[in-house]
């Protein structure tokens, strides 16, 4: 339901709203508000808001402010969720009675209409935040969000952030927070960290001893990373510290939208025991337990090059795994492949940026279950190639990158379509893609999509050339690709009596048969047009094909007894 209301014709409503809880201790810790194009001129708001559960319930309902040179509204959002969030079960936390911190988060969305325009500013400011160390007079200090739209040439949908917040921390242990964000838009995302913001957006003081580039304090470790927005620190404090970045899109180097997200880190001391145990079972999607599928455990931290990998079971008859005795941590759990099924990730995801970072301060026992994700069988004609090299980070500069999974998603509904697993030449191929448009993700764990992939593809359509590289920064590409046409053979044989090799090849392609009969070899571009035709008798038969250009060919071999279609690839 779409409900705005004009500015100027409920400036007392929201003035005896603000009042109303500046009265009050709202303790608001973090939040961040995401608008998602729909149709024609229609978005999707999407605030979210964490708070202290020892102050006054979140609102039902949010306000808020929409403003540009072209309309000012007023949108009114509902709750639609709420939950808090669990980094301790053994003891209790502010929401359940305990002393603990205790963070619960609330989810308001709504639709509005907004005419195309420039300099939309989409805010919400409140007073007041909870006590912090780095912030001046935090509690009476006022807490502001913002998220801009510049919607004049074009449409356009901010970055989600792939992780809730968790906001508590052990003194002296290391922590990380999450921040990575995935645009469907394609835009190019930078991170910055800010200034946190008060009451109608200006900047907040901080206390002495705290500052922009160091604001959990000196001897704290504080780091943090452009190309994912992850922030690490070593606290060295007992306390609260707040924390802001933005982040910026741009598309063709013109800025069109940016979102700020704003947070609050609570550390505290004697909470964190030495070590826990980490089990858990493996699930098909009908429940069915899975046996004998290796289990890997991650250290998860900023993102620089691989993720460290902790430990590695394999599951039992009863698909049971257990990592026990590991340091308390943050934490990825991945499952390699079984039959029917791709590595997955704790909850449920092939992508290490939406997997669920396991993080128990205080819980001698943790459990934590993953179902695992199909092996989608899409029924389409389209085919999708390219490469993947590093730069230096997992490999020598250039190499290619093997037994890397390349995954195709649904552009409008971010499903899974697709995937593929990187050979030794670094080559990968999604197959029998259905007309669509889509994006690709490169699942190298510890290594953020800086660039990626967006492609439209239509009924038999190949697409070559949709190549990636990794290095320290994360995995890119220039966003070009190559339309190679149209396939016409009506079909490509899985099982055949001949066998290609090497395939992906160079120069000279060997056709090779178990029996010594007479046989024929028409090779076809991926236009349909004859490129080669060759008859041998033998067990073997050699082409020479330096004199085609590199893409994917298409070959009938035929004898006295079959006629077989494969597939090659000169790469």
């Amino acid at each position: 339901m779409i409900r705005t209301i004009q500015f100027s014709y409920f400036i007392a409503l929201c003035a005896l709203f603000s009042i109303s809880f500046t009265s009050k201790a709202t303790h608001i810790l973090g939040g961040s508000i995401n608008y998602t194009h729909i149709s024609g001129n229609s978005y999707e708001i999407r605030t979210i808001l964490y708070r202290d559960c020892s102050s006054v319930p979140g609102p039902s309902t949010l306000l808020i402010d929409a403003t540009s040179s072209c309309q000012t509204l007023l949108i009114e959002l509902d709750s639609i969720d709420m939950d808090t969030t669990v980094y301790c079960s053994s003891l209790q936390n502010t929401c359940n009675g305990g002393s603990l911190p205790g963070i619960e988060w609330n989810l308001y969305i709504d639709t509005v209409e907004l005419i195309p325009c420039s300099d939309w500013v989409f805010s919400y400011d409140i007073c007041c935040r909870a006590i912090s160390n780095n912030i001046s007079n935090s509690m009476t200090e006022g807490f502001y969000l913002e998220s801009k739209l510049d919607n004049s040439g074009q449409t356009n949908s901010s970055p989600i952030f792939n992780q809730s917040l968790n906001l508590v921390a052990e003194v002296n242990q290391p922590f990380c927070v999450n921040n990575n964000a995935f645009d469907t838009d394609g835009d190019s995302l930078v991170y910055n960290v800010i200034n946190p913001l008060g009451l109608n957006g200006n900047n907040v003081a901080f206390e002495t001893g705290f500052s922009l580039s160091n604001p959990t304090g000196a001897g704290s470790n504080f780091s943090f990373n452009q190309n994912s927005g992850n922030v690490c620190l070593t606290p060295n404090i007992i306390g609260n510290f707040v924390i802001a970045i933005r982040v910026d899109e741009y598309r063709n180097n013109v800025i069109v939208g940016s979102t700020v997200r704003d947070f609050q880190i609570s550390v505290v001391d004697g909470v964190a025991i030495a070590n826990q145990d980490i089990t858990g079972t493996v699930t098909d999607g009908n429940g069915i337990p899975v046996a004998g599928v290796s289990v890997e455990l991650f250290e998860y931290g900023i993102s620089l090059g691989n993720l460290n990998l902790a430990a590695t079971q394999s599951t039992n008859a009863s698909g049971e795994f257990s990592f026990i005795g590991q340091d308390v941590g943050q934490y990825l759990i991945r499952s390699q492949p079984s039959s029917g099924f791709i590595a997955t990730y704790h909850q449920s995801t092939a992508y290490w940026k939406y997997a669920q970072v396991l993080y128990r301060m205080c819980d001698a026992q943790v459990t934590t279950n993953i179902t695992l994700v199909d092996q989608n069988n899409p029924i389409g004609t389209g085919v999708i190639a390219g490469y993947l090299n590093g730069t230096g980070v997992v490999k020598s500069s250039g190499d290619p990158l093997d037994d890397v999974n390349i995954l195709l998603y649904e552009m409008n509904s971010d499903t899974l379509v697709q995937h593929s697993i990187t050979d030794q030449n670094g080559f990968y191929e999604l197959e029998n893609i259905p007309s669509g448009s889509y994006y690709i993700l490169v699942d190298l764990e510890g290594l953020s999509m800086i660039s990626t992939h967006f492609i439209d593809i239509q009924d038999g359509e190949i697409i070559q050339e949709a190549n990636f590289f990794a290095d320290e920064n994360g995995v890119s590409t220039d966003g070009e690709y190559e339309s190679q046409g149209f396939a016409n053979l009506e079909s490509l044989s899985s099982h055949s009596d001949f066998y290609l090799h090497p395939n992906p090849g160079e120069d000279i392609l060997f056709i090779s048969h178990k029996t010594n009969d007479t046989f024929q070899v028409s090779m076809y571009n991926s236009l349909g047009e004859t490129v080669k035709v060759k008859t041998t008798t033998g067990k073997s038969l050699k082409l020479r094909t330096n004199d085609l250009p590199k893409g994917i060919y298409y070959l009938v071999v035929s004898n006295s007894n079959t006629s077989q279609y494969l597939k090659w690839i000169k790469k």
